[in-house]
């Protein structure tokens, strides 16, 4: 990498890539998306930012669950395109 900028970029989208794969899948709580990401808030937010309907509840165990509410085909440009 040619710089600091260039480094992070690299790295948040390497880590949006994975948070959107895995809630492709089905919901996903914090401490699976903590696991792909130095800061999974944030890179919930760059793709919602990018377009993405993410939902975000606090379940009654404390824990955090994240839901992609939209299709593949819903025409948004995604990390992994």
């Amino acid at each position: 990498m040619s710089s600091l900028t260039d480094y992070l970029h690299g790295q948040w989208s390497n880590e949006m890539r994975a948070i959107m794969n895995r809630l492709r899948r089905g919901p996903a709580f914090n401490w699976e998306l903590a696991g792909m990401s130095t800061n999974h808030r944030a890179r919930v937010d760059d793709l919602r930012e990018a377009g993405h309907r993410i939902r975000c509840e606090i379940q009654p165990s404390g824990v955090t669950k994240y839901t992609l509410e939209e299709d593949d085909d819903s025409g948004t440009a995604t990390p992994t395109d």
